[in-house]
């Protein structure tokens, strides 16, 4: 009997979604059982596990499990375009015939001269079997880095217990507090990082992190507590940095009303200095940025020492890692998904040229114009463009302007999903959810003053969790795929800017070098007449100087005329005389 396929397009492997639903929440369903196909063998627990679908009789087994679990719905509405694996039941045909794709490449038997009315009935069993998945507590499934199941069973695996039962906390329940508790009691943190790492993803996304617990699991789930940078973190600040005067004068005007850093001089302040000197001194091209004094005060306020909080900031920043072998990747890139070896890349938003936020900033305009039309023309029609207000969103982790609960709630999410894809889509998503305010908005004033950020969050003040789940929701196609396929439209962008800006600026230098040509030419015309000229005034003057000669001349045989006739008239007088 023909076997599944070690691993799907989806991104699922038997090992990895069985062994780790399975160790995570024993009472859930399993998955598989051997009555009708076998597991492979490397799948733990194999005889306990259930098999996923029955839908049709007529295909092998292997091709009948593939169409169905590849084809799944979900539930999620599509906001904008294609471009997107995740297909909803209500799409019928379309869903049907990609599952009937799928059913074809993994070799589901089919007769060649399929009628339309045989085709027709095909593709109608399979829309039924989406739905019925789709609907099925018991199916479970990774795609795109995300656990696909029904809402109650997400519930079941991710909701705390204060949530489950009517009530809403920011911050998990403390009976929640065992499962975090876990991840820190192991060794080094990677045995559940890597065989859980989308049940923690989905988790923290529901419901986030302990507050009491943040540091430690922050530096463990980005792998900060691995590295040795606390070993030459004392050297670092024994060096001289070029930054210090200004780190220190925005020392005092960070968080000034948080209590951390409230006084002037206070321990506090001196440990934020410390961390961004030292950062200053291990990365020069990057020195100092502001907003860096803003990343590093939302982990001091987490409880780290200065240590740990350098730790963290350098890999948030840092652009290239090397995953451990035991580290959980994406199939399409190689990527880790959590943890120990992820890449947050940060560190362009903070180079002199920022750009890293230009590009946010592209990708966050394009989503907003892609997904609300009608808003981003409001937006510019009234001269508001991105930079005016989003630039201080991702330069300081949106933590100048909104509340520092959310802040933390956010950066919970940003080390699982990535810290450019949280901002974006949050950028994104909080548009959306105040759509009607900002288009009632009509004077500049009133729509800087809405967009700074503590409005566009008022009416979820206290609901956090809320709010995460309003902004996956209406963002369920952003995903790091879209904003690849953005960065590339951007790059692409500024390329054929920058080549026509070489085109104008080639024109320009064409045009001052015909100029300069001109007037090449008029000076050697002008020298010529010059030469010309002068050399007219040296014959004029040679001849002057010979005129002159011969009137000296003239004037000494004049005067000499003279004295022999004064000679002669004398001589004639004394004659006279006698």
């Amino acid at each position: 009997m023909a076997r599944p396929p070690a691993a799907e397009p989806g991104g699922w492997s038997w090992s990895g979604l069985a062994s780790s639903l399975f160790v995570a929440n024993p009472e859930v369903p399993p998955l598989w059982d051997d009555s009708d196909l076998d597991p492979p063998d490397n799948v733990p627990n194999r005889d306990s596990y259930r098999r996923l679908d029955t839908f049709d009789s007529g295909a092998s087994s292997s091709s009948r499990f593939g169409a169905s679990f590849s084809s799944m719905s979900s539930p999620s509405r599509a906001l904008f375009g294609a471009g997107t694996d995740q297909a909803s039941p209500q799409r019928g045909a379309a869903a049907s015939s990609s599952g009937l794709s799928v059913l074809k490449k993994q070799g589901a038997t089919a007769d060649p001269g399929l009628d339309a009315v045989s085709a027709q009935r095909l593709l109608e069993r399979l829309e039924l079997a989406n739905r019925t998945l789709a609907s099925d507590p018991k199916m479970i499934m990774v795609q795109n880095g995300s656990i696909r199941t029904a809402d109650s069973t997400l519930q079941t695996l991710t909701v705390t217990p204060a949530a489950i039962s009517g009530g809403e906390s920011d911050d998990a329940a403390p009976a929640d507090d065992t499962f975090w508790e876990t991840l820190l009691t192991e060794s080094d943190g990677r045995t559940s990082l890597a065989r859980l790492p989308h049940l923690i993803a989905a988790r923290i996304r529901t419901s986030g992190i302990p507050a009491r617990l943040r540091s430690q699991l922050w530096l463990r789930i980005a792998g900060a507590h691995i590295d040795n940078l606390h070993m030459v973190y004392p050297a670092l600040l024994a060096e001289h940095s070029s930054f210090e005067n200004i780190i220190q004068r925005d020392v005092s005007r960070t968080f000034p009303k948080v209590e951390l850093f409230a006084e002037q001089g206070c321990s506090g302040q001196k440990m934020l200095f410390n961390v961004l000197k030292a950062f200053s001194v291990f990365d020069r091209d990057v020195g100092y940025c502001q907003g860096l004094s803003f990343c590093a005060g939302i982990m001091l306020m987490q409880g780290m020492s200065e240590q740990e909080a350098f730790s963290l900031v350098v890999r948030l920043l840092e652009e290239s890692s090397s995953p451990t072998p035991a580290q959980p990747t994406t199939p399409a890139s190689g990527a880790p998904l959590i943890g120990i070896g992820a890449i947050y890349a940060l560190r362009s938003c903070f180079l002199p040229d920022m750009a890293g936020l230009h590009q946010a900033l592209f990708q966050h305009t394009e989503l907003v114009r892609a997904v609300d039309p009608a808003l981003d023309k409001h937006l510019r029609e009234c001269g508001i463009s991105a930079t005016m207000y989003a630039s201080q969103w991702f330069l300081t982790m949106f933590s100048y302007n909104f509340p520092l609960e959310l802040v933390f709630r956010l950066f919970d999410i940003m080390l699982v999903d990535g810290a450019m894809l949280t901002m974006v889509r949050f950028s994104v998503a909080i548009l959306l959810l105040n759509h009607d305010r900002i288009l009632g908005a009509v004077e500049i004033e009133s729509l800087l003053a809405l967009l700074k950020g503590e409005q566009l969050v008022a009416q979820y003040r206290g609901s956090w969790n809320a709010l995460i789940k309003d902004v996956l929701d209406v963002t369920p196609n952003i995903t790091q795929s879209t904003l690849g396929d953005l960065k590339l439209k951007y790059l692409r962008e500024q390329q054929d800017s920058s080549r026509e800006a070489a085109k104008a600026e080639i024109q320009r230098l064409n045009e001052l070098v015909k100029q300069l040509a001109r007037e090449r030419d008029k000076a050697r015309g002008e020298l010529s007449a010059a030469l010309k000229e002068n050399a007219r005034l040296t014959s004029a003057n040679v001849e002057l100087k010979e005129k002159l000669k011969q009137n000296d001349e003239l004037q000494l045989r004049m005067l000499k005329e003279n004295q022999v006739l004064l000679a002669t008239i004398e001589q004639f007088e004394e004659a006279k005389q006698q």
